[in-house]
């Protein structure tokens, strides 16, 4: 707590099933025993100038593919007392957290038709795609390609501006490689 007043702190977690689909849903999470996280302290107070640990502790491995769960850590406002009319900006966060399965690799495939690219994963774990630039013939008027992070099933398509190769950098674990698709 960088500020000057005592913050009451609330983290609550979230599963997130069918992750990066249409059909993504955020479950809050209950019963850590059943979701495999817990976090701790869920509820907390924090000081001015004060820092404190949280702890994530998975309590079940992942097995064939990606767990995926959000941690929103946010702290809770009561009402505001002015004479006049205020605002108070208070910020959160929201933490990715995913769970892998020992060994687990992911499976980037890319199908280029024209100025279109269609990603896919089909391997057991999250591939995130960062930095992407598609630039003319010449190397030059570079346009800026959006981020992605491509979890286990998922399809994803770009639009090119140029026909020429697009660039990358995927990540998959700790594996960070630059490639042109």
């Amino acid at each position: 707590n960088t500020g000057d007043e005592t913050l009451f702190v609330l983290a609550e977690p979230f599963q997130i099933l069918n992750p990066g689909t249409e059909k993504q849903e955020r479950v809050k999470i209950r019963d850590p025993g059943k979701s495999g996280l817990l976090v701790t302290p869920n509820r907390f107070v924090l000081q001015a100038k004060q820092t404190k640990i949280m702890r994530l502790v998975v309590l079940k491995p992942a097995e064939k593919e990606d767990r995926i769960y959000r941690l929103t850590v946010r702290p809770v406002i009561g009402d505001v007392k002015a004479e006049q009319t205020a605002v108070k900006i208070v910020i959160g966060y929201d933490v990715l957290v995913v769970v892998r399965p020992a060994g687990a690799q992911g499976n980037l495939a890319a199908k280029r038709e024209g100025k279109k690219i269609t990603f896919s994963n089909s391997g057991e774990t999250s591939v995130l795609l960062s930095n992407g630039k598609n630039c003319d013939a010449e190397g030059k008027n570079c346009a800026e390609l959006p981020p992605r992070r491509m979890y286990v099933g998922n399809t994803w398509s770009v639009n090119l501006e140029h026909d020429t190769p697009a660039e990358y950098y995927v990540t998959v674990r700790e594996d960070i490689r630059r490639k042109q698709f």
